[in-house]
């Protein structure tokens, strides 16, 4: 009796399991297959005019929005027009801002000549990296603390000087290597679209500091760096808040870029294709 009870149970049991497993199979692969969940970035940017004029920051979460899906990022940045980051972490801001909540990235930015800029026929020229490198080595262990991830931002050459972009470009990749970060090739990018297209505006009057389209370029490269992907088909007009060269905010939204859609999808693949030749 107890037998064919328990050879009863057993049958019940298996026919139970045989029947429900492919739903079960069918739930597992639809679950698979689901997008994952939209994941918030939150991305602090320490640095000085090159990050703050045209609101890079803003311009790169105003492309991500456009992605599709959507990509959300949250941003601050603490910036000083002319500041290194030595200079910037000895005032002692960036602390705090690490302080104030748990970041996925900081972006470290040096000063454009990676120093006190000396000038030779009037054109400032790029230092010796040795204070750029210390600053780095001194920050990226308190960042890599609080669980984030250091970004170093490859800052491009002046428009009169070209010929110093590799100063630049070894200066950001020899320490990023040295500390295992990631270097951001923004340098690189612009020193590409020149090359292409001479004439593209990247620089505005002053010959250094970035036009809308030259921090456009910049967010696709972080785009790039920050998604693995390709920005290419992201919006090519980003409104946010304007800032002008002395870091002042404007006091109403405006645009921060606004370009054609031939000239935005230009940038958007040379921004992609630097980034992919950079990380083989």
């Amino acid at each position: 009796m107890n037998q064919r009870y328990f050879g009863k149970f057993f049958f019940v049991l298996f026919l139970s399991l045989s029947l429900s497993s492919p739903t079960a199979s069918r739930a597992q692969q639809a679950a698979k297959a689901a997008p994952p969940a939209a994941q918030k970035l939150r991305v602090l940017f320490i640095g000085n005019s090159y990050t703050y004029v045209n609101n890079l920051p803003q311009l790169l979460t105003g492309l991500a929005a456009s992605a599709k899906p959507a990509r959300t990022l949250e941003t601050e940045m603490v910036t000083v027009g002319g500041a290194t980051l030595k200079s910037l972490w000895s005032g002692g801001k960036p602390q705090e801002a690490l302080a104030r909540g748990k970041w996925d990235y900081v972006v470290l930015q040096e000063q454009s000549t990676l120093g006190l800029p000396k000038l030779v026929d009037g054109i400032p020229q790029i230092n010796d990296p040795k204070l750029f490198h210390e600053a780095v080595r001194m920050i990226d262990p308190e960042i890599k603390k609080t669980g984030a991830k250091p970004l170093l931002y490859m800052t491009w050459a002046r428009k009169d000087s070209p010929d110093k972009q590799p100063l630049l470009t070894d200066a950001y990749q020899s320490i990023g290597k040295e500390l295992g970060d990631t270097v951001v090739p923004v340098g690189l990018a612009w020193q590409t679209v020149l090359k292409a297209k001479p004439e593209f505006a990247l620089h505005v009057s002053d010959k250094s500091h970035p036009s809308p389209a030259g921090s456009y370029l910049a967010a696709c490269v972080f785009y790039a760096v920050l998604f693995g992907q390709s920005p290419e088909g992201l919006a090519e007009r980003i409104t946010g808040t304007p800032m002008d060269l002395g870091g002042k905010p404007g006091e109403t939204t405006g645009e921060l870029a606004n370009l054609n859609k031939a000239d935005a999808a230009f940038l958007q693949k040379v921004a992609w294709e630097t980034v992919q030749q950079t990380r083989k």
